[in-house]
């Protein structure tokens, strides 16, 4: 485990590329990294030095920090949950990277987090800005969220009624994919709920033509 986490320590670029696959080979193999589920303290400083991949500018570290949070996610389920207050922010960030693979990672992880380590509900309570974000992939991306999370879990998992202001308000967007992913998101949550939030629909306006 020791040596896991120097590889994650590592601040050099060129040495993070380097280690990258071992870290994530040994954060799948429980043989090679047995103390991972009771070890909080190293579970701690793994995070940390994730975190750190994440948020860097070359998206090659970035897109390697997400797949191992993927895979800390995915094995030690809530344990991860005290992580998320590090964790939200540094993904939610890169959903507005010029990239779109990067892109397409923190969705992908966003899912993975709602799915094994909390609530989807609570993972919107801190989402809901994105609707309202500067930066247009956020706000596109943030609906495609949305549309995947109740494809995937369900209508009961959250309080849509909160989104559907963001979304009408998001059909007269300047930019033509946010209207689009907004569209969608609203079809999918016409197709789960019907009339009962048509109404919600019709009072917030749609724009002509829609």
């Amino acid at each position: 485990m020791e040596k896991l986490v120097n590889f994650i320590q590592e601040k050099d670029v060129s040495k993070r590329m380097q280690h990258g696959p071992e870290v994530l080979t040994i954060l799948r193999d429980v043989e090679r990294s047995p103390d991972l589920d009771n070890d909080a303290e190293t579970v701690d400083k793994i995070v940390e030095g994730l975190i750190c991949w994440v948020t860097t500018n070359h998206y090659k570290v970035c897109l390697l920090g997400m797949e191992s949070f993927e895979i800390l996610v995915t094995r030690l389920k809530d344990k991860m949950k005290v992580h998320l207050k590090l964790l939200l922010p540094a993904v939610q960030d890169r959903l507005g990277d010029g990239k779109e693979q990067v892109r397409e990672q923190a969705h992908g992880l966003l899912l993975k987090i709602m799915e094994f380590c909390t609530s989807p509900q609570m993972v919107w309570d801190k989402l809901m800005f994105g609707f309202k974000h500067k930066n247009n992939h956020v706000r596109e991306i943030t609906c495609s969220c949305l549309t995947a999370t109740i494809s995937t879990f369900g209508t009961k998992c959250l309080s849509f009624m909160r989104t559907v202001p963001h979304l009408c308000g998001l059909l007269e967007d300047a930019n033509g994919q946010v209207r689009d992913a907004a569209l969608n998101c609203l079809v999918e949550i016409y197709r789960h709920f019907g009339d009962k939030v048509r109404a919600d629909i019709i009072k917030n306006g749609l724009p002509h033509g829609r």
